[in-house]
């Protein structure tokens, strides 16, 4: 136990630094002991170095949109970035280091800041606005899910896309409630998707404007929760 405690606090202290020397500048700043974000206002991209303990450390990119109100960031797009390519192309091995001493760790963290440096600068050029996510979100969600259903039509309506916006709203109120005498695990989440869909969908019916400026207030709370700055939300 003391042993991967030890491991544990140096890969945090070595990999703080590197990502300090690779990713503060460009503009990042750190979440937490591991988590770096790369923010746009309504949605985060994140460099995750997820220790393992004696077993080393990995790099996790991933995006969350602030519409979800959260206590921190969760994996909604993510890739565990691997030798071979980047974004969400990734190929080969997974890309991990393990800890055996200061020396032998430290360039490899230096290493893994730079791959999560570049990482984050395409998926900067791969979703620069709020239309390419949308674009992306559009395709993810034909497979279905509640969650990408949702995110899908509140990106479509805030990228000016009411078509696309409507079809996914509806498709989140095509999940069925179930019945308290057969309780179900996803009940819960069914129902606050459609009450929230609700709301929305009554905005984007009367004013687009109206529409936007809800989903901003939900965007701010989670940005306030997340200790994140004020955000010009236009």
């Amino acid at each position: 136990m003391i042993v991967r405690t030890v491991t544990s606090t140096a890969c945090h202290a070595l990999l703080d630094a590197a990502a300090r020397d690779a990713l503060e500048p460009l503009g990042m700043a750190p979440l937490d002991t591991s988590t770096w974000l790369d923010d746009h206002g309504w949605w985060v991209v994140a460099a995750d170095f997820e220790t393992l303990g004696a077993r080393g450390t990995r790099l996790v990119i991933y995006a969350d949109f602030l519409w979800h109100l959260r206590e921190r960031p969760a994996r909604t797009v993510v890739a565990r970035v691997r030798k071979r390519g980047c974004l969400l192309d990734q190929d080969g091995d997974e890309l991990a280091c393990a800890y055996e001493s200061d020396d032998q760790f430290a360039p490899l963290a230096a290493g893994l800041a730079e791959r999560a440096a570049t990482e984050v600068n395409a998926w900067r050029e791969g979703f620069p606005t709020m239309r390419s996510w949308a674009a992306y979100l559009d395709a993810a969600a034909e497979d279905g899910g509640l969650w990408r259903e949702y995110d899908a039509a509140v990106a479509s309506a805030l990228a000016g896309n009411e078509a696309r916006a409507r079809h996914w709203f509806a498709r989140v109120f095509d999940h069925p409630v179930r019945p308290e005498l057969y309780p179900d695990l996803d009940q819960d989440d069914v129902v606050q998707a459609q009450r929230i869909a609700t709301g929305l969908t009554a905005m984007l019916d009367d004013d687009d404007a109206a529409f936007r400026a809800a989903v901003a207030e939900r965007v701010a709370a989670t940005r306030a929760r997340l200790e994140l700055p004020p955000y010009a939300l236009d």
